[in-house]
């Protein structure tokens, strides 16, 4: 008799605290691009290490919720935590479909 066994992967939200160094928009997009003073852990989908999103997935009013709170802590020069989730959860740009930590909770 074989049994059959099934472990799945839980992700976790993973926290990062720094101040705003950088906010990026585009034309071509809807997603909001931020750089923090603190590159925060590696999450081993996405490829690029240093910058996190705001999702063009979002409704638009909770994007611009988050876009205004680290606007506000750029201008005041507080921390804000980004939250992130450890496996996975990209954001894709252009042609590349994991490009990004994507940002599930901004304090």
């Amino acid at each position: 008799m074989a049994w059959l066994l099934c472990a799945s992967a839980h992700a976790a939200w993973i926290d990062t605290k720094g101040t705003v160094k950088h906010i990026i928009t585009y034309a071509h997009t809807n997603t909001v691009l931020v750089e923090l003073s603190h590159a925060g852990a590696d999450v081993t989908a996405c490829s690029n290490k240093s910058t996190f999103a705001i999702s063009n997935a979002i409704q638009a009013e909770a994007r611009s919720r988050m876009y205004a709170l680290l606007l506000a802590a750029q201008a005041s020069g507080r921390e804000v935590v980004v939250s992130y989730n450890n496996t996975g959860g990209c954001e894709q740009w252009d042609a590349n479909p994991a490009a990004y930590r994507r940002i599930a909770r901004l304090r």
